[in-house]
């Protein structure tokens, strides 16, 4: 099979790891414009534009992934689908007194922790697009998903600053946030993503707090892929 992975800037050192283990062709941001003749596109994180000129069979929409950059949309979208997901209001006067802390997000296509400030509903709240309500959790887990199936789980560790380590998990327990994770994929129009979801362990509550389409590529997600494609 003839593939092609395709990329961003951001999301180029995955894609590079993906193409080499798929012995694949690699497309970066300033040639994706050359036609091709591939049986399969893996577009990793690029919504740049249309890729219909490489191939008809696209893991990854580029409109998959411009819903997963945008939380508004992303948020949206999984409360369609009754994912479970943030609370959120677009404006500065609709943050409920009920909510205990008030997320306020300067970006709504930031990420690691971007533009984001946390503060009390009735503090002196800034203006910002998007305000999500602060979800109580004692961890947060990466489920990586293709499809219909869930390749990795990972609990986020050493939180600092946006940066983290990623601790690969087995699969017991996971059945609920592995549901979610794979219908917040679908809700945004992606077939390949990882899903940041926080979860309250002794309750099992939990939440989709962002649907990535260019994930970091770990090697067991890896092994699978080249599998399922090759």
């Amino acid at each position: 099979m003839k593939i092609c992975v395709v990329h961003s800037k951001r999301t180029r050192e995955s894609a590079e790891a993906l193409s080499l283990a798929l012995d694949a062709r690699r497309h970066n941001p300033y040639s994706i414009r050359h036609k091709g003749n591939y049986d399969l596109v893996f577009n990793y994180g690029y919504a740049g534009g249309d890729l219909q000129h490489l191939s008809k069979n696209i893991i990854n929409p580029p409109e998959g992934v411009l819903n997963s950059i945008n939380k508004i949309t992303t948020y949206k979208k999984l409360k369609e689908s009754k994912v479970p997901t943030c609370n959120y209001v677009l404006d500065q006067k609709d943050v409920p007194k009920s909510w205990t802390w008030a997320v306020c997000r300067e970006t709504v296509v930031g990420s690691n922790c971007e533009g984001v400030t946390i503060t009390r509903p009735y503090d002196l709240i800034p203006n910002c697009p998007l305000y999500t309500e602060f979800f109580k959790h004692d961890a947060e887990y990466r489920m990586v998903v293709y499809k219909d199936r869930v390749l990795g789980r990972y609990r986020k560790c050493n939180l600092h600053e946006g940066n983290f380590d990623l601790e690969y998990m087995l699969a017991q327990g996971f059945e609920a946030l592995d549901e979610s994770a794979i219908n917040a994929v679908k809700a945004v129009g992606l077939d390949y993503a990882g899903v940041d979801v926080l979860c309250q362990e002794k309750t099992g509550k939990h939440i989709v707090l962002e649907v990535n389409s260019g994930p970091l590529l770990m090697d067991e997600v890896c092994n699978k892929l080249v599998k399922l494609l090759k």
